[in-house]
């Protein structure tokens, strides 16, 4: 069985709140990144990904 974990890292960079959400599996890390203009509060954050899951882009880092 293939196991794959995630984790979100919401943080500013001057000038915008990045989320940048990392799928990590066997062998690969990929990422993607989101701004906000605005400090996001969770709910706004969480229903983002929700709403827009199929429309990231990611990029391949492998291990």
């Amino acid at each position: 069985m293939k196991e794959v974990s995630a984790d979100l890292t919401v943080y500013f960079q001057d000038p915008y709140w990045v989320g940048e959400y990392k799928r990590i599996s066997p062998g690969k890390i990929e990422t993607s990144k989101v701004f906000f203009d605005y400090e996001p509060l969770t709910s706004q954050v969480y229903n983002y990904y929700l709403k827009n899951w199929k429309k990231l882009e990611f990029t391949t880092t492998y291990q």
